[in-house]
């Protein structure tokens, strides 16, 4: 059998369902319409840098019989901010982040949500220090990730990870001293409060930059 390729026939009439027609059926060999296809679709996205450091962060959420809590957390970072790796720049959007660790069968999807979900009483995020020196921020202040429990009685707060953390560390020991607040949760709408949206599109290549989108 040859390789299709296309010769100038015009073929738009020809039939579609006859094997008579089709190359390698029989012996009639019709030339066939091709067209080339485009490098590049296939291309893995660039990685994150090699630079940046990550720690698992834990939280136990049960009631006063140790019976298990439900939710979900969210971790948005506070601000945009760029990071230089091996002379390419990588530009990352405030948005939400962490990657939930639990792993159960016949669970929900929540990749790239933005929701970390607490499970059998146990929550478990990996997500970036924010102490690194290899991190610029917008504003030039500390980059500190806003923390929110969806649920009813849940609290929202900042945080901080440093790059010397020991992982799992607990979500508790990381909490900005004065930020806890009560989180007015809605159990009629409960990813409505504090604008609640799925994570920003994921990273791609531009000219001169690697950016992750816009928050």
């Amino acid at each position: 059998m040859t390789t299709p390729s296309y010769s100038g026939t015009n073929n738009f009439d020809d039939p579609l369902v006859q094997p008579w027609y089709i190359e390698g059926w029989t012996s009639q060999g019709v030339n066939q319409d091709t067209i080339q296809a485009v490098t590049g679709l296939l291309t893995a996205p660039a990685p994150l840098p090699v630079n940046l450091v990550y720690a698992v962060v834990t939280g136990m959420y049960i009631d006063m019989d140790s019976n298990p809590l439900s939710g979900f957390l969210t971790f948005q970072l506070s601000e945009s901010f760029s990071v230089v790796s091996n002379g390419t720049t990588y530009r990352m959007p405030a948005r939400y982040a962490g990657r939930d660790n639990t792993d159960l069968a016949l669970s929900m999807n929540n990749f790239g949500t933005g929701k970390v979900y607490i499970r059998r009483g146990l929550m478990s995020v990996t997500l970036m220090t924010t102490s690194n020196p290899a991190i610029t921020t917008d504003s030039g202040n500390p980059l500190t990730y806003h923390v929110v429990e969806h649920f009813l009685g849940g609290q929202q707060f900042d945080i901080t990870i440093s790059d010397a953390e020991v992982s799992p560390v607990d979500l508790r020991s990381l909490v900005v001293p004065g930020s806890i607040t009560p989180y007015d949760y809605d159990p009629a709408d409960p990813t409505a409060n504090e604008g609640f949206s799925p994570s920003a599109p994921s990273m791609v290549v531009v000219p001169g930059i690697i950016d992750g989108g816009t928050a």
